[in-house]
């Protein structure tokens, strides 16, 4: 049987964050760690060769604290990767220029009101993610916004999507999980989720809101691809098994990422994925967005469904709206 390639490569750039999010414990790590470039930027070339296009997403920490950053993404976009990177904005201004252009998938988070947002990020945030949307226009790029759902926040979808609106932005909705000692989302959450989502274009995947519903991964039908679906490597460039949350084992990648996806520890994993004794009740969105296009069944139709919808409105709507727009301008 051929077997099936990963869809996402999450290169983990630093450790570090200025932010004190109430939902994320990475800032609380001692002695945060930083990537080393060269080794990053070979891993991003043996990618292109093993994977093709794979999508490359760029996390962190705050991933606008690692230097090079401009230098990797420039390195992905050469190679002809698709490339993400997700900030609490506090320094794209300052970086904007020289990430101009390299980002396929840029989003800013903005996860509630002025007073909720900067209470739940730890630091004066939301007017930073104001001007970094103006920056960012001015610059010709559309960042989408990401808006972090928890329980406390969930009637303030309404406030971050009118954001969205007025800078004509796609909104993506990004479930909480419980993991971080925190209150994930119960199954009148996502009711009340669904209640509030009006605006057009908004992108959520509603086969994660389903799994959510049904009470999150079954470890005796498990729905989790995890290992399969995406790699994922931390700043000392080591793949993590079998994720980021729960990693297990670590295998050097230093050299050769194909001998460390070719690895029996690794297949080992991959059999095992989501049947683990932390993957019963699991609904840590980053792992089962991409599980779903594994699966042939009705949560892989629905995310499909969800997909496509996100296809038109960047792909399709927004190139005939700026198209009319400027139509009008010249017509003026």
């Amino acid at each position: 049987m051929k077997r099936r390639k990963p869809r996402i490569l999450t290169l983990y750039v630093t450790e570090r964050c200025q932010a004190r999010c109430s939902f994320c414990r990475i800032w609380e790590k001692g002695n945060p760690k930083d990537a080393a470039p060269a080794h990053f930027k070979a891993l991003l070339t043996e990618a292109r060769r093993l994977f093709g296009r794979i999508f490359v997403d760029f996390t962190g920490g705050e991933p606008l604290l690692y230097e090079p950053l401009p230098l990797l993404l420039k390195q992905a976009k050469e190679a002809g990767l698709r490339t993400s990177v997700t900030t609490n904005t506090k320094l794209y201004r300052q970086r904007a220029e020289e990430l101009k252009g390299k980002i396929d998938y840029l989003l800013f988070s903005l996860d509630g009101t002025r007073e909720y947002h900067d209470q739940n990020r730890g630091i004066s945030l939301y007017d930073t993610v104001i001007d970094s949307i103006e920056t960012a226009r001015r610059l010709g790029e559309w960042p989408d916004l990401l808006m972090t759902v928890t329980r406390e926040n969930i009637k303030m979808i309404p406030h971050v999507a009118s954001i969205a609106n007025h800078y004509k932005l796609i909104f993506q909705i990004n479930p909480v999980f419980s993991y971080f000692g925190n209150t994930g989302l119960t199954e009148q959450d996502v009711k009340m989720m669904k209640e509030y989502i009006a605006y057009h274009k908004t992108y959520v995947n509603y086969a994660q809101l389903r799994l959510i519903s049904r009470g999150g991964n079954s470890t005796l039908q498990p729905s989790c691809r995890a290992v399969t679906s995406q790699i994922v490597i931390d700043p000392q460039g080591r793949m993590l098994l079998p994720c980021y949350h729960h990693a297990l084992d670590r295998l050097d990648t230093e050299g050769s990422l194909k001998k460390a996806f070719d690895s029996t520890l690794r297949r080992w994993y991959e059999k095992r994925q989501g049947t683990f004794d932390f993957c019963e009740g699991c609904t840590i969105n980053c792992y089962f967005d991409p599980s779903f296009e594994y699966m042939r069944n009705q949560a892989a139709l629905l995310s499909l469904s969800c997909r496509a919808k996100y296809a038109w409105l960047r792909y399709v709507e927004r190139p005939i709206e700026e198209a009319f727009k400027n139509r009008k301008r010249g017509e003026l």
